[in-house]
């Protein structure tokens, strides 16, 4: 209850003043229903009735809460009158002011000293259970920006004052290796992990998160892989390689064996598709998809058959140039031109040609030993 006292004249020669202080409650609670009594002291001539009433105002923004009904008053007594209001939706210092004023002729008016008077609540904030389900287990949100635990069950339960806060949740939990959850919406349909939450009565929020597992991809041979990565549990993800065949190394790379792409073989080595490109159902876990090579040898075979073939044309020619005929000997032309010699003529291999016996011929003239075919001795140069 709030007292208040004040004497107002309707005339200069009345007179209007609050004796006491009032006293008013320390405290309220938000939307709470607020009473204030205030007595007014007041003295008017008789018989001359002045319609008087008493106003609540908020003393910092002049709004008018509540004013009682006009009242004849006339002559000198204490009246009390009775005011009401709701409290602030939310808490502060709550500023209020009381006023007393009467109707002279069409004017509503008080000049005299002590009319008013300015007092304060504290309006404290109801407290109101917030409630959020289905979040991931044993994460962590913020409410109002300090850090609370999720129960195991993923439900989450705290006491608030009447008002707005902030409520932020975790955007993605990874709950295992390969495994986790991830943010999708209110159900309330509000779409960002955080959100403002006004509370004026016990509420509850739900939560939809889904659960991502990881697909990853794996190959012996340096290829490019494509898909690898996080997938809602129930879709499909498209995975696929490049190149598909991959040089072996060594000599039976440098002949063309290759490996060839196989099949994309599970966890559970059961194929998945024997072609590059290939559809994987992602189910209750994480999942790899595994490239299995074979070597293909054809490039080999057909290497080798035509070195193969390459060696055996150049024994051919090699044999071919060997087995050829040689050509018939030029004519062998001998003896003197013109006094020059002319080309001599071979020399047979004794093994090979019998030398013929040599006739022995002298010089008639001289006596000196000459050759049996010429016609002059070559010591006097005389016929013989």
């Amino acid at each position: 209850m709030i007292l208040a006292s004040s004497i107002t004249t309707a005339q200069p020669r009345y007179q209007a003043k609050i004796r006491d202080q009032p006293l008013f409650p320390p405290t309220v609670r938000v939307k709470d229903h607020v009473s204030i009594q205030v007595n007014v002291w007041y003295s008017f001539p008789p018989a001359v009735p002045v319609p008087t009433r008493v106003s609540l105002l908020e003393a910092d923004t002049g709004k008018v809460l509540d004013v009682s009904p006009p009242e004849p008053l006339e002559g000198e007594e204490t009246r009390p009158f009775g005011l009401s209001t709701f409290a602030p939706a939310f808490a502060k210092v709550w500023l209020l002011r009381v006023q007393v004023q009467y109707q002279v002729g069409y004017t509503w008016t008080n000049d005299a000293e002590g009319w008013f008077r300015d007092f304060s609540i504290e309006v404290k904030g109801l407290d109101f259970k917030l409630e959020l389900q289905g979040l991931v287990p044993n994460s962590q949100i913020l409410v109002d920006s300090t850090s609370q635990a999720v129960a195991s069950s993923g439900t989450f339960a705290t006491t608030l004052a009447a008002g707005t806060h902030v409520v932020e949740l975790a955007g993605t939990v990874e709950v295992s290796p390969g495994t986790r959850r991830v943010f999708k919406e209110w159900k309330d349909g509000y779409q960002s992990n955080s959100r403002q939450v006004t509370l004026s009565a016990d509420t509850t929020l739900y939560v939809t998160y889904e659960t991502q597992y990881f697909l990853s991809l794996d190959s012996r041979e340096k290829v490019t892989l494509v898909g690898q990565g996080w997938y809602k549990e129930g879709s499909t993800a498209t995975i696929s390689l490049t190149p598909t065949e991959v040089q072996v190394e060594g000599i039976l790379g440098l002949l063309g064996a290759r490996r060839m792409f196989d099949r994309w073989v599970g966890d559970d080595y059961q194929t998945i598709a024997h072609a590059p490109s290939a559809a994987v159902m992602i189910r209750d876990r994480p999942q790899t998809a595994r490239a299995e090579w074979r070597i293909d040898y054809g490039y080999v075979y057909i290497s080798m058959g035509i070195m193969t073939a390459v060696i055996i044309a150049i024994i051919a020619i090699l044999l071919m140039i060997s087995r050829r005929k040689p050509p018939p000997p030029r004519p062998i032309i001998t003896g003197t031109s013109y006094g020059v010699p002319l080309r001599p003529a071979p020399v047979v291999p004794p093994l090979l040609r019998v030398q013929p016996a040599r006739e022995r011929k002298f010089c008639t003239q001289c006596g000196a030993e000459m050759d049996a075919a010429a016609r002059r001795c070559p010591a006097c140069g005389r016929e013989p």
